[in-house]
């Protein structure tokens, strides 16, 4: 058999196990990036309130110019030191949501810019505060219009969980790894676990997509109309 005859069957369960350590984590982290990213969008586009655009401006500044592994590293083995005691798990989830949720700010904040004026403006004369016009009709849209942009976010918080493999969770690339050391045979245990993630992305996109059809119904019908009259003519 090619490929450095792959079997290794045995291992079968911890890859699965992985793939479950891989995909839950993947959830969690993206639900907390989600919410800070937002909440990150909103202080930086808020300018006059210095008190939180100070702040997420230095945080989104300094996050983007240091390397993931080194927030992951100085996290878990500098916390304790100041008495913090993170197991590998909360290390990670937090370490990654602090690291990917500077970027998600930044790009949900440009979908905030390209909200037209006048939206604001009509919110206002119905009567609406500053947190229902945001809440009820600005982010909406956002979510609408940056939704190719969230689920590149979540294949990147997909891919981000191996950074993990390097505190000994036990995801993918670690298990990947583990087999690697036991068998000396890279080709196939680093091969089960390139497929599982092609599994595990490709059930993300498509959830996604079906997702898409819920969040925006009406540009889904729209482009559908449009097929349907190129079809015709």
């Amino acid at each position: 058999m090619s490929l450095h005859s792959l079997p290794l069957t045995q291992y079968m369960p911890m890859f699965l196990r992985a793939a479950w350590t891989t995909l839950w984590l993947t959830f969690a982290v993206y639900a907390s990036v989600f919410v800070v990213g937002t909440a990150v969008a909103i202080a930086r586009f808020n300018r006059a309130k210095k008190l939180f655009f100070i702040p997420t401006s230095v945080y989104v500044e300094v996050i983007r110019n240091v390397p993931a592994l080194v927030v992951l590293y100085l996290v878990y083995f500098g916390m304790p030191q100041f008495g913090l005691l993170l197991d590998n798990y909360d290390a990670g989830i937090l370490v990654l949501t602090i690291v990917i949720a500077a970027y998600l700010g930044e790009s949900l904040r440009g979908f905030l810019e390209e909200i037209p004026v006048g939206q604001w403006e009509a919110s206002h004369s119905l009567g609406l505060g500053p947190t229902a016009v945001m809440f009820r009709v600005i982010l909406p849209q956002v979510i609408r219009n940056a939704w190719p942009t969230l689920v590149n976010y979540l294949m990147i918080v997909l891919f981000a969980t191996s950074l993990l493999s390097v505190i000994d969770v036990r995801e993918l690339t670690n298990i990947a790894g583990f087999v690697n050391d036991e068998t000396f045979r890279p080709v196939p245990s680093f091969l089960y676990a390139l497929v599982l993630y092609v599994v595990i992305s490709s059930i993300l996109q498509l959830l996604a997509a079906g997702l898409y059809v819920i969040v925006d119904p009406q540009r889904i019908a729209a482009r559908r109309r449009r097929k349907w009259d190129s079809a015709l003519s």
